[in-house]
């Protein structure tokens, strides 16, 4: 598996969406008279920053702040909430960051890009734990439940996850405690890669802690080796679900942080 393939599934993945009429839709933040320098995704079903979201940035420093503010003005105009996620290590300008944070658009987090190729891993996840696959309608509304209260997200943004899976042929899963729906995840493949992205997991605040991600984590490194997947990444937040992924010898290639703009509830 190339190194190169790798590092732009991991900067990438959210823009392999496709377009999705009423939900999804691609826009193309160009600099003025140069090459397109941002990639955006952008939902007409919801304002939250979850589900519009801005990456793959290439500008030249002399039309940064210049498409940087085309970009804010396009969010502005619909009081939507959204974020710009990239890789500081690969992402231009180098100040990237920088320069979000004086157009006002706050840091907000970081993540890891994990990659495992050696699907023989031992996770001894908890037998107690049942893992899902959902099929069609069933286990459809546990997954949106689960979503919902575990991320947490907005209810709209739960749904759009099991649109975009549709349209990517994806794989979700929900993980069961005594018969009671705990943890959710999600899976699909990049684009003509053997790559397998890994997304999730959301736990119900009161099973975390209880093996639910290392069950998914398991169920989905054996259904992804099962379809042919060579590899598999991850955007893993470095505070939780990374230190467990290293554990069990994912490796990390790229940083990841995301940066997000929201509007003044009191202007609304």
């Amino acid at each position: 598996m190339d190194v190169e393939d790798l590092k732009d599934a991991m900067e990438h993945s959210f823009f392999a969406i496709p377009d999705i009429p009423g939900k999804v839709v691609h826009v193309d933040f160009s600099a003025s008279g140069g090459e397109i320098g941002v990639r955006g995704v952008v939902s007409p079903a919801s304002s939250s920053f979850h589900a519009n979201a801005v990456g793959g940035v290439r500008l030249d420093p002399g039309d940064a702040d210049e498409v940087i503010q085309r970009v804010q003005e396009h969010f502005v105009s619909r009081a939507c909430a959204y974020q710009w996620f990239f890789a500081p290590g690969r992402a231009t300008p180098t100040d990237l960051g920088v320069r979000l944070e004086r157009a006002g658009i706050a840091k907000a987090g970081e993540a890891a890009g994990l990659y495992l190729t050696d699907f023989d891993v031992e996770l001894e996840p908890n037998r107690s734990i049942e893992v899902v696959e959902v099929s069609g309608d069933d286990g459809v509304q546990d997954l949106l439940r689960v979503f919902t209260a575990g991320f947490p997200i907005p209810a709209e943004v739960a749904s759009l996850i099991v649109d975009w899976q549709a349209a990517l042929d994806g794989r979700n899963y929900v993980a069961y405690l005594d018969g009671q729906p705990i943890s959710a995840a999600v899976m699909f493949a990049m684009p003509d890669k053997p790559i397998a992205v890994f997304q999730g997991a959301a736990t119900l605040p009161d099973h975390r802690g209880n093996g639910a991600y290392s069950a998914l984590l398991d169920r989905r490194l054996r259904d992804a080796a099962d379809w042919g997947m060579e590899a598999v990444i991850l955007q893993a937040n470095r505070e939780t679900s990374a230190p467990i992924c290293a554990a069990y010898g994912f490796h990390e290639l790229i940083d990841l942080v995301f940066h997000v703009w929201q509007p003044d509830p009191s202007l609304s």
